[in-house]
C-alpha cells in the first residue's frame, strides 16, 4: 500500500497557479484546475547531533484542485506545522542531456494545520484547525471518505 503520513513545518508561502491538464474545461468561463506545491521540513528521528540539533528532510508536497487545495491556499503560511497523508508519486524522465532523471513528491489526500509558526498561547493550542471535510482525530491522523478515483467524498 503506497500511505505516508508526515508532520513537518511549512518551508516557505504556498506556490499556487493553475496546472496544465487535457482534463481542463475549453469553456473560457469555466473554472480552472490549481495545483498547490510546496516543501516541509520534516525532523528526523534519529539522535541529534552534538549541537542538539535534529536533522531535517525536505519534502516535495502537491495538492491537486479540491477541499485539501482551497483549505491549504487560505491557511497556511510560512512556518506553519502540519499534518498530512497522501501517496508518494514518482516521476521518471530523460532531461535535453539524456540523462535519467527520477523525481519523488508526496500527493496530498488529507491535510490538517496543527500549529501557526508562533508558540502556542496560554490555552496551549498553537491555532489547531482542521481541514474541512475531514474528521479531526485526536489520537490518529485526519480521516475522510476517499472514492475509489482518489477523489475526497
Amino acid at each position: 500500500m503506497n500511505f505516508v503520513h508526515l508532520v513537518g513545518r511549512l518551508g516557505a508561502d504556498l506556490d499556487i497557479h493553475p496546472y496544465s491538464d487535457d482534463n481542463q474545461p475549453s469553456d473560457p468561463g469555466a473554472p480552472r484546475k490549481n495545483v498547490v506545491r510546496f516543501d516541509i521540513a520534516v525532523e528526523q528521528s534519529f539522535k541529534p547531533n552534538a549541537k542538539k540539533e535534529r536533522p531535517v528532510d525536505w519534502i516535495p508536497i502537491v495538492i491537486f484542485d479540491g477541499p485539501p487545495a482551497r483549505y491549504a491556499a487560505k491557511t497556511f503560511h510560512k512556518g506553519d506545522l502540519i499534518s498530512l497523508s497522501g501517496r508518494i508519486d514518482t516521476r521518471r524522465w530523460t532531461d535535453d542531456k539524456n540523462r535519467k532523471r527520477k523525481d519523488m513528491r508526496v500527493i496530498v489526500l488529507n491535510i490538517e494545520k496543527l500549529g501557526n509558526g508562533r508558540p502556542a498561547g496560554p490555552t496551549g493550542s498553537g491555532g489547531v484547525e482542521p481541514v474541512a471535510g475531514a474528521i479531526a482525530s485526536p489520537v490518529g491522523p485526519p480521516l475522510s471518505v476517499v472514492s475509489e478515483t482518489g477523489a475526497m467524498q
